[in-house]
C-alpha cells in the first residue's frame, strides 16, 4: 500500500498550493465576481469584505471557548467517570445515537 500512495503523496507535496495561497486566489475570485453581480467599485467591494471578516471574531472566539472548555470539562475526573459509565450501558448503534441525543442535551 506504501508504494500505491508514494506517487501520490509526491504529487501532492509537489503540486498542492498553501492554502494561503488558495485564500488569496479566492478572495479575488470573490473580489472579481462581487464586481461583475453588483454595482460596487473595486473599493466598496474591498471594504465590505474587510467588514464582514471581522465581523466573525466574535463567534470564533465563542467557539474557541466551547471548544475548549467542553474538552477541560471533560476531562475532570467526574465528568469522565460519568462519560464511561454511560459508554459502557451503549451495545447497538440504537442505542448510540439515542443515547448521544439525550447526553448531548442534557
Amino acid at each position: 500500500m506504501k508504494n500505491l500512495t508514494r506517487g501520490f503523496v509526491s504529487v501532492m507535496e509537489r503540486w498542492m498550493p498553501d492554502p494561503l495561497v488558495i485564500a488569496i486566489f479566492l478572495t479575488l475570485v470573490t473580489i472579481v465576481a462581487a464586481l461583475g453581480a453588483t454595482d460596487y467599485t473595486i473599493t466598496q467591494a474591498i471594504d465590505s469584505w474587510g467588514d464582514s471578516y471581522w465581523s466573525l471574531l466574535r463567534f470564533t472566539a465563542q467557539m474557541i471557548l466551547i471548544l475548549a472548555l467542553g474538552h477541560v470539562l471533560a476531562n475532570t475526573r467526574a465528568v469522565a467517570a460519568l462519560l464511561q459509565l454511560v459508554a459502557k450501558q451503549i451495545k447497538t448503534p440504537r442505542m448510540a445515537y439515542s443515547g448521544l441525543a439525550i447526553f448531548a442535551g442534557l
